[in-house]
């Protein structure tokens, strides 16, 4: 599309499935809407001609234990060497007051780890206006840490949140959020990198 190479590897990996359902509120299920995410990304990608490789394709977990799960993505993002880690996820927390989408990334990321978080936040805000955007803010979750690539984690809203899970649940609202990020991607790999002052959060959470 830019006439540069187009050979870039995006490791989508949507968060939980199986048994491991993540965060739920009576039928609305955290796999399942990052599954939904996730593949609506891998199309977008597709489309403008990266390689995408999903963690997963349907519900199911990778392993039998939560610390084999996590592993086996990190084995798969580092062994088919992707250029771009990105694991989509949904908040909750105890308040249902909490709202908004974060983008998470490792205490110790490289600089393009940094410059893609902080243009997918843009991307986001520009996106979905309409939503609360926390930020970019820095935790310490292991597929971040062990990745070998550029690694962020996407939080799409808090499904705790009456108002955010309606909203989320809405197939139109879930490919919005892939398409923010499939703009972040593209960017990344076209415009030279410049990382801003912004003062970063630890990963609490409201």
């Amino acid at each position: 599309m830019f006439g540069i190479e187009r050979e870039k590897k995006i490791c989508i990996d949507p968060g939980h499935g199986g048994a491991r359902d993540g965060a739920r509120y009576g039928k609305v299920e955290e796999d399942d809407l990052n599954l939904q995410v996730a593949l609506y990304l891998y199309y977008e990608l597709k489309l403008s001609d990266y390689l995408p490789i999903l963690t997963r394709e349907k519900d199911q977990e990778l392993a039998g234990t939560l610390n084999e799960d996590l592993k086996a993505r990190v084995f798969l993002a580092n062994q088919e060497q992707a250029d771009l880690f990105i694991s989509i996820h949904c908040d909750a927390f105890h308040k249902e007051s909490a709202k908004g989408q974060t983008i998470h990334i490792h205490p110790s990321a490289s600089d393009d780890t940094r410059h893609f978080a902080y243009m997918l936040d843009g991307c986001l805000r520009t996106v979905v206006p309409d939503r609360h955007h926390r930020g970019v803010r820095e935790s310490n979750f292991y597929v971040l840490r062990k990745t070998a690539m550029p690694s962020v984690l996407v939080e799409c809203e808090f499904l705790s949140n009456p108002e955010s899970r309606k909203w989320i649940h809405e197939p139109e609202n879930l490919r919005s959020i892939a398409i923010g990020i499939e703009f972040a991607v593209e960017k990344f790999f076209t415009s030279p990198m410049t990382i801003k002052n912004i003062e970063f959060s630890e990963g609490e959470e409201g």
